[in-house]
C-alpha cells in the first residue's frame, strides 16, 4: 500500500509501543480494575478541559483537549507519531538508552485496513464525539488501534508534523496486536554522535519541534550548558 508511514522514536529498543494510559492500564487493573481506570480517564479530561478551558479553542469537540494533555504529557490513549524520520530519530536521540535507540516505522494504511477494513486515514473529529465515546460510554468503541490524524491546533502538533494512533485495547502493545504493520530499526549507541550531526545538519532541533519558550531554552541549555 502506498503513502508515507509513520515514524516514532523511541530512546530505548526495549520500549514497546504503549500508549501512557495503557501502561497506567497495566498497572492500575490489576489493582483497581477497569471501572477505576475508566473513572481515572473521565475525570483527568474533563478538570483538564475545565480548568484549561481559556487556554483551548472555544469549539473545541473534546478532541482538542485530549491532543493538548497528550502534548503537555497527561496520560491518554493516544500514541502520538511523526511523518517525518528525522523528527522520529530526534526523540531517539533524546537521553537514549546506553546500548541502543530504535524507530519504529508503522504502515497506517495497511493498519487501518485490518482493524475498519479502511486503508484511509481517519480524522480525529470523525470517530466521533469524544466525550460520548470515552468519557460516556454512549457510542460503541472503534477497533483496537486506528492510525488517525488530527487538526493542528498548537504550532507542536505543525511543528512535529504529527500523527496518532489511537488505542481502544490498552493491555497489549501494538507489535503484539499487529506485527504485520511494523518495523523496528535499532540505533547502536555508537551511532548517535553521526546521527546528532545529520540532524543538526538538517535543522532538526528542539526549538523546531517546540517552538515555544520551553523549546528554545532546552535548545540553548543543550547547546551552550555542560551539566
Amino acid at each position: 500500500m502506498g503513502g508515507i508511514p509513520f515514524f516514532r522514536g523511541h530512546a530505548s529498543s526495549e520500549w514497546e509501543l504503549t500508549p501512557s494510559l495503557g501502561r497506567l492500564a497495566l498497572a492500575a487493573m490489576a489493582k483497581v480494575g477497569y471501572d477505576e481506570l475508566f473513572k481515572f480517564e473521565s475525570t483527568l479530561h474533563s478538570r483538564f478541559a475545565q480548568r484549561g478551558a481559556r487556554l483551548l479553542p472555544d469549539d473545541d469537540d473534546g478532541w482538542a483537549t485530549l491532543l493538548a494533555m497528550q502534548h503537555h504529557g497527561l496520560p491518554t490513549r493516544l500514541l502520538d507519531w511523526s511523518l517525518t524520520f528525522a523528527i522520529a530519530l530526534h526523540f531517539a536521540l533524546t537521553n537514549p538508552a546506553h546500548d541502543e535507540a530504535a524507530i519504529w516505522i508503522l504502515n497506517p494504511y495497511e493498519l487501518n485496513q485490518t482493524t475498519r477494513q479502511s486503508v484511509a486515514l481517519i480524522d480525529a473529529p470523525s470517530v466521533g464525539d469524544y466525550g460520548k465515546l470515552y468519557c460516556e460510554r454512549d457510542a460503541p468503541k472503534e477497533p483496537d488501534v486506528i492510525a488517525i490524524t488530527a487538526t493542528e491546533h498548537s504550532p507542536r502538533l505543525l511543528g512535529q508534523h504529527a500523527v496518532f494512533t489511537l488505542h481502544n485495547r490498552l493491555d497489549m502493545a501494538l507489535e503484539a496486536l499487529h506485527p504485520t504493520c511494523l518495523r523496528k530499526i535499532t540505533i547502536p549507541s555508537s551511532a548517535y554522535k553521526d546521527a546528532r550531526q545529520f540532524l543538526y545538519l538538517g535543522g532538526v532541533s528542539e526549538f523546531a519541534l517546540f517552538p515555544d519558550l520551553d523549546g528554545l531554552a532546552r535548545e540553548l541549555r543543550r547547546t551552550f550548558c555542560f551539566d
